[in-house]
């Protein structure tokens, strides 16, 4: 079971971000095995790829500091965005709790609690267990992220917003945009070892989802490609971190096909696919793009659009600070067995 934060307009969201973290990492023997969707509504219909990675680098940032400060620094905390998961949150069957943001109402009047009042007889309907609905009470929060994220999502997020019979909250009212307009390929992939799925690796699969029209495909290093890894003892199995990739994009986005597969090279599918036309890599793994390209030259296809996404936005803002190798680290170090006592 998990819960779900409505992150709406010029709202308090994190405020009732910080209330599900707080709920989900007591509601658990070991705080991080708790769940939070984070759903993000209302989202302007020319939101650039700027607005959009600066939005997720700042929020899960933002995130990483609430799980730290709840002692559950692993809790899995995913951001969705209306716009594009093509599915309502609030009606999945392991939804049992909803934390909705102090004040939201339409335009018209109508409030979300009414609006929730309406979602909870569809689940009714559905034979689906109750939520549990839980207004925002939290005092208001400043981290080291808060104010970035507040300033980039009242850029993402337009003004107005109105709630439907199934609380899909959309408008096309203008307003400023700065930057380049989301790319948009039928195929594309990328690749990694995505070890103990953190908030990095929530950022680049969620760019990639959002600018595929038809397919993701995703190559998981195997093999060779894991021998360099310290605190391997702590490496998930290959077939666990292919279906928590699975996981994620079904999570971020559905409608779109998925091919998530194994690789032993650097390349992986990238290097025979002939149906993609892009690949998403962070700055840091840029120099892969161009070697994936030379590899699909020497095969006699065509090379691909390298599309960079950052993890940091602006000068100091990056996305949470756990890797994979300091997760690993972390879980090797509670693994560990204790010291004996000195001897006398």
């Amino acid at each position: 079971f998990m819960s779900a934060v409505l992150a709406l307009a010029h709202s308090a969201w994190l405020e009732s971000l910080d209330q599900a973290i707080q709920f989900e990492a007591k509601s658990h023997s070991n705080p991080n095995d708790g769940r939070v969707l984070v759903y993000v509504d209302n989202i302007h219909s020319e939101a650039t790829f700027e607005e959009v990675n600066g939005f997720l680098v700042n929020a899960y940032s933002c995130i990483t500091e609430l799980c730290a400060l709840h002692d559950a620094p692993l809790l899995s905390c995913i951001i969705i965005f209306s716009k594009w998961c093509e599915y309502d949150p609030l009606l999945e069957p392991d939804v049992t709790q909803v934390f909705v943001p102090h004040g939201e109402s339409s335009p018209h009047g109508m409030s979300v609690a009414s609006a929730l009042s309406v979602l909870l007889h569809q689940r009714k309907h559905a034979q689906l267990s109750p939520l549990t609905v839980h207004f925002q009470t939290h005092p208001k929060i400043t981290t080291f992220a808060s104010q970035a994220s507040r300033e980039t999502l009242d850029q993402l997020l337009t003004a107005g917003h109105t709630a439907s019979a199934s609380h899909t909250l959309a408008t096309d009212a203008p307003s400023a945009h700065t930057g380049t307009a989301l790319p948009q390929h039928d195929a594309l992939c990328l690749g990694g070892t995505f070890d103990h799925m953190h908030f990095g690796h929530y950022l680049l699969i969620t760019m990639a989802a959002i600018m595929a029209r038809t397919r993701v495909v995703c190559g998981v290093a195997d093999g060779p490609l894991l021998a360099s890894k310290k605190f391997k003892e702590q490496l998930e199995p290959t077939e666990a971190r292919c279906a928590a990739v699975t996981r994620f994009l079904h999570t971020v986005r559905r409608g779109i096909k998925t091919h998530i597969t194994p690789m032993q090279d650097p390349c992986g599918p990238a290097a025979t696919d002939d149906g993609i036309t892009a690949i998403v890599v962070t700055p840091e793994t840029l120099s892969g793009g161009d070697y994936v390209n030379r590899v699909r030259a020497e095969h006699g296809l065509a090379t691909l659009a390298i599309i960079s996404v950052p993890l940091v936005f602006g000068e100091d803002q990056s996305v949470g600070k756990l890797s994979s190798t300091q997760i690993r680290q972390y879980l090797a170090s509670r693994a560990a067995p204790a010291l004996p006592p000195p001897q006398p």
